[in-house]
């Protein structure tokens, strides 16, 4: 619950910026089962949350393929990852309680997942739900307002996961067990 005694904003921002250089061109935009990559990241959390996305690197084709009826260029992508969260808490993180962060290379991430990351994001809007999968913790995650400023200041190419593991004791986690992310053609 919100300040106000109603159940938190969650807005969902698929990351799509980077440069793809261990696949070899702009893997976001690769078909899968018949649908970009990108555009199958958008869909299957789109029907958890109101969707925005973040692009960089070829980011008129990608905004395109995305079909996110929200999108930002991050200017600095090639710097990192780091970079475009901080971008996207500083264009959506004004309308949101949490911030639901996906990653455009895991296609395969279930809308179950999502919507049982956002369910228990509700009940301690103020923490931290974060994936469990092969033995780590990462995106995606949903990240309360608290952490906003820790994400706002992230550079480079440290992600999430940094401020995931600073924060231990705000943390739940919800199993992923159909975890895959793409990273090479193969």
């Amino acid at each position: 619950m919100n300040a106000s005694g109603q159940q938190g904003r969650i807005v969902a921002v698929v990351l799509a910026a980077g440069q793809s250089q261990r696949f070899g061109g702009s893997k976001q935009l690769v078909a899968i089962e018949g649908l970009a990559m990108v555009h199958r990241a958008v869909r299957a959390v789109g029907d958890v949350a109101p969707t925005a996305l973040v692009a960089g690197h070829d980011a008129e084709r990608v905004i395109q393929a995305a079909g996110a009826s929200r999108a930002i260029v991050n200017e600095r992508y090639e710097q990192g990852i780091g970079t475009s969260i901080a971008a996207a808490v500083r264009a959506f993180g004004g309308s949101a309680d949490g911030l639901l962060l996906c990653l455009a290379d895991q296609p395969w991430i279930p809308t179950a997942h999502y919507r049982a990351l956002a369910a228990a994001w509700e009940s301690v809007t103020q923490r931290i739900v974060a994936s469990r999968y092969r033995g780590t913790l990462g995106v995606p995650a949903v990240f309360g307002r608290a952490a906003f400023p820790a994400l706002a200041a992230l550079e480079g190419d440290r992600g999430a996961q940094r401020i995931i593991a600073a924060w231990p004791g705000s943390l739940l986690k919800v199993p992923l067990t159909e975890y895959r992310d793409v990273d090479t053609p193969d």
